[in-house]
C-alpha cells in the first residue's frame, strides 16, 4: 500500500469513526431524556412549601430536554461521506495518477473531518449541558422530597 493510499484509508476511517461517535452520543442522549422525564414525573406530586425546589427542577428539566434536542436534531453541516459523482468530476484529471488521486482524496476527507469536528464540539457541549441539567433536576427533586418528609 502506497503512502497516499494509506492516508486516504486513514482519513476515511476517521470520518467513519466520527459518524459512529455521533450515533453513540445520540443514543445516550435518548437515555438521558428518559431519565429526565422520569425524574420530572415527580413534579406531578402535590406541592405545598417546596415550590422553589420544584420550579428549579422544572427549569433544569426544560434545559436538559432543550440541550438533548439539539444533540439529536439533524446537523446539515455534518458530512460523513462524499458524493461519488462529485469525486468523479473533481478528480477525473488525476485518473491516471493513482498516488495523486489518493493524496487529494485524503486531504479532502481530512478537511471534512476537521469541519465535522467543529460541529461535533457543539454537540458534545450540548450533551454536557443536558447531563448537568439532569443532575441539577434530580438534586432539586430530592431536596423537594426531603422537604416533604422532614
Amino acid at each position: 500500500m502506497e503512502l497516499e493510499e494509506l492516508a486516504y484509508t486513514t482519513a476515511l476511517r476517521a470520518l467513519d469513526k466520527q459518524e459512529q461517535v455521533l450515533g453513540e452520543v445520540r443514543s445516550r442522549t435518548a437515555t438521558l431524556v428518559a431519565a429526565a422525564s422520569i425524574a420530572a414525573s415527580l413534579l406531578a406530586r402535590p406541592a405545598q412549601h417546596q415550590v422553589w425546589w420544584r420550579a428549579g427542577a422544572l427549569i433544569a428539566f426544560v434545559v436538559a430536554v432543550a440541550a438533548a434536542l439539539y444533540v439529536v436534531l439533524p446537523k446539515p453541516r455534518l458530512v460523513f461521506s462524499v458524493d461519488a459523482r462529485t469525486v468523479y468530476e473533481d478528480f477525473y484529471r488525476w485518473r491516471h495518477d493513482r498516488r495523486e488521486l489518493y493524496r487529494r482524496l485524503a486531504y479532502d476527507l481530512d478537511h471534512l473531518w476537521t469541519r465535522n469536528d467543529v460541529a461535533l464540539e457543539h454537540v458534545f457541549r450540548a450533551l454536557q449541558i443536558a447531563v448537568v441539567a439532569l443532575t441539577v433536576e434530580i438534586v432539586l427533586l430530592v431536596l423537594s422530597l426531603a422537604d416533604t418528609v422532614g
